[in-house]
């Protein structure tokens, strides 16, 4: 039996990991429409929130994957981990953004 909760956030963010060890963090909202899911003008975020994000990922990611993305859902500053596993993640630089873009290319 599994049992799921509903978190109720204020942030998302999808995160890349490249090689378990290199991580980008880009917000995200799955509330809006497909196209716009990426958020290209996001404010700052808590450092400490980033610390947890960037450190999160890497245990959580299948060692022989070379490339995926983790999403955290973020309630009340803690990041839950709702999909750890997408070895095929959007890297259209229409959709992430050049920066995002120009990350995941160089890594």
């Amino acid at each position: 039996m599994t049992l799921q909760a509903a978190v109720n956030f204020k942030e998302y963010f999808r995160c890349y990991v490249v090689g378990q060890s290199e991580v980008h963090i880009m917000p995200y909202d799955p509330r809006r429409p497909h196209e716009h899911r990426y958020v290209l003008d996001a404010p700052e975020y808590d450092k400490k929130l980033s610390g947890e994000l960037k450190k999160t990922p890497s245990p959580s990611a299948k060692p022989s994957l070379r490339l995926n993305t983790v999403e955290f859902a973020v309630d009340d500053g803690i990041p839950y981990a709702i999909d750890f596993m997408n070895p095929a993640p959007d890297a259209d630089v229409h959709s992430v953004g050049k920066e995002s873009f120009d990350w995941i290319v160089d890594k």
